[in-house]
C-alpha cells in the first residue's frame, strides 16, 4: 500500500487550515470522496474524472455505477479490492 499525501479539505471540500497554514494529510479517502462527488467535466484539467454518485441515488443500476466507480478509481492509480453498494457505499481501495 502506497501512502498518498495532499492538501487537506474539510467536510465541505474547502481548504483545511491549522494555525493559519494549509493542512496536509494522507488523502486516499479524500480522493475517493471527490471521485464519488464529481461529475465528468467538473475539473477542466481532468475532464474525465468523476463518478457522479448523485446520478445513481434513485437508480437500481448499482452494477453500472459500480463499474464506473471502479474504472474511475483505477484510472486514479488505485487497486480496487471491493466495492459494496447497499444503503451505503463501502470501498476497499489502495494506491499502488
Amino acid at each position: 500500500m502506497k501512502e498518498v499525501f495532499d492538501i487537506a479539505l474539510d467536510s465541505d471540500f474547502d481548504l483545511a487550515f491549522t494555525n493559519g497554514d494549509l493542512r496536509v494529510k494522507e488523502s486516499t479517502s479524500q480522493h475517493i470522496a471527490l471521485i464519488l462527488q464529481l461529475y465528468a467535466g467538473n475539473l477542466w484539467f481532468a475532464p474525465k474524472v468523476g463518478a457522479g454518485v448523485k446520478n445513481y441515488l434513485n437508480n437500481s443500476n448499482f452494477a453500472g455505477f459500480r463499474n464506473i466507480l471502479q474504472e474511475q478509481l483505477e484510472r486514479d492509480g488505485m487497486s480496487v479490492n471491493d466495492i459494496v453498494i447497499t444503503d451505503k457505499i463501502t470501498i476497499d481501495a489502495v494506491y499502488v
